[in-house]
């Protein structure tokens, strides 16, 4: 098993399991967070997915957190998803390409978000996981980010 891959799987475990919930905030019973990589020409599709979810929005059991990248802006948004609309958290440009901002923010959504299940997603390109006896042949990876020219 590739490496890099290795190295995800051990963060995505780590994270749904080891971070203990902030006690001051009400526990639901689902937390999902999607890491939005529209950093990419999959960026107006994005904006679709998200409005999407507002259709649905947070509910008394369940938090919808999105981390959205587009392209062609340097504003990446930390968002809570509502009924209707979104609420901005936090924004400023982020590297969507790199596995420390996917890291730091599931972290950061554990402890803003408590639940007794969470559902991480990375949204993006998926190109399979990295080979090098193949890659060199194909372009393989997770997580394109066309402003930082980075993937996981």
């Amino acid at each position: 098993m590739n490496k890099y891959l290795s190295l995800f799987l051990v963060v995505a475990l780590v994270l749904s399991c080891a971070f203990p919930a902030n006690a001051e905030v009400a526990k639901k019973k689902w937390t999902f967070f999607v890491f939005l990589n529209g950093d990419n020409n999959l960026s107006s599709a994005g904006d679709d997915d998200v409005n999407e979810m507002k259709s649905v929005g947070s509910t008394d059991q369940v938090n919808i957190v999105v981390l959205h990248d587009k392209i062609g802006t340097s504003d990446t948004r930390f968002l809570y998803i509502e009924k209707g609309k979104e609420v901005v958290l936090e924004s400023g440009e982020i590297n969507t390409g790199d596995v420390k901002e996917f890291v730091r923010f599931g972290k950061k959504v554990m402890d803003l978000y408590p639940a007794e299940h969470y559902f991480f997603t990375i949204w993006n390109h998926g190109a399979g996981i990295r080979n090098k006896a193949v890659d060199h042949f194909f372009n393989r990876g997770i997580s394109y980010d066309d402003s930082s020219g980075h993937a996981h």
